[in-house]
């Protein structure tokens, strides 16, 4: 990782040199199409799921895309353990203050449907059980970043610091099979696992990067 963000760095520094700068305003305004992907953040559902995206340039100061992302992953918290889908799929919009400068809104729906053994021990009792676990979280995202623009199509962005906060959230789960005494504690296991997993959707974020090209 510390090579990659050293990699990541110098070519940000080469972009910023001000013998190769370009107008990314004036060059926003003649494009009309993006395509780009976020190869790297400090952010855990783009480390998960980097989304590759489509967006249109609304004139010189605002970008407005869809994006999305998807990975197969297992997880383990000690007491429950499941193999998972995550899916990040949003829109977004960027609104340009100046040549790159930019404030990022984004609305995202972030899913994880699972196969999850919960286990509780009490004493010398330990119950079991497997169900299906699906948690779904819309997630709305603030954020600050530059992104610049060259006339041959290049695109390099970097959002600083990422936002988030649930817009609303939920956890479900079916029991298949069960040791438990009372098939609600399981059930209430794999909720409280959902939510944490919803939790980590709206995690916060910094150093996303982005590279795409616009026509």
């Amino acid at each position: 990782m510390v090579r990659v963000l050293i990699v990541y760095l110098a070519v940000f520094s080469l972009f910023c040199n001000g013998a190769l700068a370009q107008e990314s305003q004036k060059t926003r305004g003649e494009k009309t199409l993006f395509l780009g992907k976020t190869t790297f953040g400090l952010h855990i559902p783009t480390l998960l799921a980097p989304p590759a995206g489509l967006g249109i340039y609304l004139g010189d100061s605002v970008l407005l895309g869809v994006e999305s992302g998807s990975i197969s992953v297992d997880q383990d918290d000690g007491n429950t353990k499941s193999s998972a889908e995550f899916t990040n799929q949003g829109i977004y919009v960027r609104i340009f203050t100046g040549n790159s400068f930019n404030f990022l809104l984004a609305v995202h729906q972030r899913n994880w449907k699972a196969d999850a053994t919960v286990t509780k021990t009490s004493g010398s009792t330990t119950e079991t059980a497997t169900a299906s676990l699906e948690a779904k979280a819309q997630v709305a995202t603030l954020g600050i970043g530059n992104q610049w623009s060259w006339d041959w199509g290049l695109v390099f962005g970097i959002d600083w610091v990422l936002g988030s906060s649930l817009l609303n959230s939920s956890s479900t789960s079916i029991v298949k099979t069960s040791t438990f005494v009372d098939d609600a504690d399981a059930t209430k296991e794999l909720e409280e696992f959902g939510d944490f997993l919803n939790e980590v959707s709206a995690f916060p974020g910094v150093f996303n990067i982005t590279i795409g090209l616009a026509f």
